[in-house]
């Protein structure tokens, strides 16, 4: 059964090219649309005064977050990296995602910090794989095919 995206996220986008969450939020980007969202219970309700658009110095449509300290999120495409205050739609900085991240896998879509609300490792997620990233090492430590992960 296909549930549409914006069947759960009333108000939402159709479509999404990338999103992330924190402890009570949940923003999902369409093109240079920022969409904010709040769960209560098992409805997830738009935040008044949302959605907003990227700031300019984001010169490029987001295909990856992930999450960092602060409330605030990496928004990547390609090899460019915007850091994003979330809640203040403001962006800090613009960097190189190597420079900044270095042996990231490859096309990834998501990064999930675990254990929650620690941002020492991260879960990143690509079409096929589940990868365990060390943030003070910047490596790799494990990965597999999402389909074994997900049997677990």
């Amino acid at each position: 059964m296909v549930t549409y995206i914006s069947k759960i996220f009333r108000g939402g986008p159709h479509y999404v090219n990338a999103s992330v969450s924190t402890k009570h939020q949940t923003y999902l980007i369409a093109d240079r649309n920022v969409f904010a969202f709040y769960k209560d219970k098992n409805t997830f309700t738009l935040i008044k005064g949302w959605p907003k658009m990227l700031p300019n110095r984001v010169l490029f449509f987001p295909q990856a977050a992930f999450p960092v300290k602060n409330e605030s999120a990496v928004l990547v495409s390609g090899n460019v990296l915007a850091a994003y205050e979330l809640k203040h739609n403001r962006v800090t900085s613009i960097n190189d995602l190597e420079r900044c991240y270095p042996n990231l896998p490859e096309d990834f879509r998501t990064g999930i910090p675990f254990p929650t609300g620690q941002f020492n490792a991260y879960y990143f997620l690509d079409s096929h794989n589940l990868y365990e990233y060390n943030m003070n090492t910047k490596r790799i430590i494990f990965s597999q095919p999402l389909k074994k992960y997900l049997l677990c």
